[in-house]
C-alpha cells in the first residue's frame, strides 16, 4: 500500500515535471523580451518549475508547515542540482548541440541537449522528493 502511494505520486511528478520544464524553459526565454536569455538563467527557471511539479505531487496540506517548508526544499534543491547535472550530461553527450543552443533558444524543444536538463530536473527534484516523502511514511506512517 505504501509503494503504490508513492508511485503514484512519483509518477504524477515526473509527468508534470517534464510539462513544468518546457514552461519552465519557455518563461525563462520570455524573461528576456527581444535580448537572449543566458542558458544559466534557463537551467535555472527550469529546476525551479520541474521542482514546483515535484513539490505539489508530493503535498500533503494538512501536514505541519514545517514538513511542507521542507518537502518545498528538498524538491527545489533537487529540481537545481537535476538541471545542472543534465546540463552537464548535455554538453558531454552533445558537445555539437549545446553550442548550437548556448545562449539562444532558437532550436525546438527536441534538442537532445535542452531536453537533457529538463529531464535532469525532473528526475532530481521527483527523487528527493520522494526520498523525503517515503521516510516521513516509513517513520510516521502519513499516507
Amino acid at each position: 500500500m505504501y509503494v503504490l502511494a508513492v508511485a503514484i505520486r512519483a509518477g504524477s511528478a515526473i509527468v508534470f515535471g517534464v510539462l513544468f520544464g518546457i514552461v519552465g524553459l519557455l518563461v525563462s526565454d520570455w524573461t528576456y523580451p527581444g535580448l537572449v536569455a543566458p542558458m544559466w538563467l534557463m537551467v535555472m527557471m527550469v529546476g525551479v518549475f520541474s521542482a514546483s511539479a515535484a513539490f505539489i505531487g508530493y503535498l500533503k496540506p494538512e501536514a505541519r508547515r514545517s514538513v511542507i517548508l521542507a518537502g518545498f526544499f528538498f524538491a527545489v534543491t533537487g529540481g537545481l542540482v537535476g538541471a545542472r547535472l543534465g546540463f552537464w550530461y548535455g554538453e558531454i553527450q552533445y558537445p555539437e548541440g549545446v553550442r548550437n543552443v548556448r545562449f539562444v533558444f532558437s532550436p525546438s524543444l527536441k534538442t537532445p541537449p535542452v531536453f537533457a536538463f529538463i529531464n535532469g530536473a525532473t528526475l532530481g527534484s521527483t527523487l528527493s522528493g520522494g526520498v523525503y516523502y517515503a521516510l516521513r511514511l516509513w517513520r510516521f506512517r502519513e499516507l
